[in-house]
């Protein structure tokens, strides 16, 4: 809403402000807390502050903080905190500032992460800090997908997910304005402009070397691209605005609720299920949680190969830090940094069904393990052998040991 108030006006100002909240909560996975949603914050914190009228020390330092904190929660923004840090060296050459100015924006992005490592330090999991930190990112990052693959794959998920056309044509519009009135523009809102665009090009880059092409990896881009599409929509809006005031005001809400689509039957759903006072009942996770409370009162050890928000529902934990999410024993990439050198899915999965766990649940298809006919094989096997099917919450299957374990734990 400031920034965009700023550069164009009240009303591009609110429709950015508009534009943001409504493509991100119909994004795809919008509707849960991202990580990507929490990081929007201190990054759009330290656009805000570079784009101060006259920014001071406090300024840029303060930019760097919290662009840091937004590193420390999605840390593939550590390429825009670089193409921001290059940008302020190219500003700092040309102006004459000298180097205090990216001395400050450096030290403001190492006090968070300073901060960090102390906390870290004194508990003396300083190895597990560089694994989670440094190690594991690089691997998750060049582990399957070049950055050419990585950009079909988002290109794909923006025609195969269309909800945020509207967001797309706002942005193009916006763009094509903006170039169509350079020539006119004084110095400081060029200045502006670059620094949008630097912004835009470094969470692209961020994306796009993240190394997976998850669709709701562009959640991150959302509110900087809608600074443009506030601009075109305010523009449009204003251009019939007096002699077609109900005709505009119809199209704009036609283009905001299209997308809207996406996310409908969930809204209706959850309202029948208020309704009916029966909010969780019906979801599988829930109706699993259930099952295992009333099945399994001691406790005992749960392999969750899927849904493993249960774990949380049940007050039990996963059988090792591995499978805390389910899917990282499928990713070979991981399992070297996390299990060791030479590990393999069919391996850890060997060491996992050792621990005896009272209750293995799947998915009739297990989509990290397609492809890998060893670890499919050495978990069938386990499942025919030692284990009972005894429930099914449509595709999630539940299987019960056969008999009580004898083997210490």
């Amino acid at each position: 809403l400031h920034i965009g108030r700023r550069l164009w006006g009240h009303r591009a100002g609110f429709l950015a402000a508009v534009v943001t909240i409504f493509f991100i909560s119909i994004a795809e996975a919008g509707q849960a807390t991202m990580t990507e949603i929490i990081a929007c914050v201190p990054m759009m914190g330290s656009l805000a502050l570079m784009l101060r009228r006259r920014p001071g020390p406090w300024a840029w330092f303060s930019s760097g903080v919290v662009m840091a904190l937004a590193m420390l929660v999605r840390l593939n923004l550590a390429y825009l905190a670089l193409a921001v840090g290059l940008l302020i060296i190219v500003r700092s050459i040309r102006k004459g500032w000298g180097i205090k100015t990216v001395l400050l924006y450096a030290l403001g992005g190492a006090i968070p992460f300073a901060g960090v490592v102390l906390v870290y330090y004194s508990r003396g999991h300083l190895g597990l800090l560089f694994k989670s930190m440094v190690e594991a990112p690089m691997a998750h990052s060049t582990g399957r997908f070049s950055v050419f693959q990585a950009l079909a794959g988002q290109v794909r998920a923006m025609v195969r997910y269309y909800g945020l056309v509207p967001l797309w044509i706002g942005f193009i519009g916006g763009a094509v304005l903006t170039v169509r009135e350079w020539a006119v523009m004084g110095n400081e809102k060029r200045r502006t402009m670059v620094t949008i665009g630097v912004f835009i090009f470094g969470v692209a880059i961020s994306i796009l070397l993240s190394g997976l092409p998850y669709a709701h990896y562009q959640i991150q881009v959302i509110p900087l691209t809608a600074l443009a599409a506030g601009f075109f929509y305010a523009a449009l809006s204003g251009a019939w605005r007096k002699r077609r005031a109900a005709v505009v005001g119809a199209a704009m809400l036609v283009i905001l609720l299209f997308p809207a689509w996406t996310i409908v039957k969930a809204y209706v759903d959850l309202g029948g299920k208020l309704v009916h006072r029966q909010v969780f009942a019906q979801d599988t996770g829930y109706e699993l949680a259930e099952y295992l409370n009333g099945e399994n009162p001691q406790k005992e050890p749960t392999y969750l190969m899927s849904y493993h928000i249960a774990h949380w529902l049940t007050g039990t934990k996963p059988l090792s830090g591995l499978v805390a999410h389910p899917s990282t024993i499928g990713k070979p990439y991981f399992l070297e940094i996390v299990a060791g050198r030479g590990a393999t899915t069919g391996g850890e999965l060997e060491t996992l069904l050792r621990k005896d766990p009272l209750f293995i649940v799947k998915d009739e298809d297990l989509w990290y393990l397609r492809g890998d006919t060893e670890a499919m094989q050495i978990l069938e096997s386990a499942l025919d052998t030692d284990y009972t099917l005894v429930k099914t919450i449509g595709p999630t299957l539940v299987y019960r040991k056969k008999r009580p374990s004898v083997l210490p734990r």
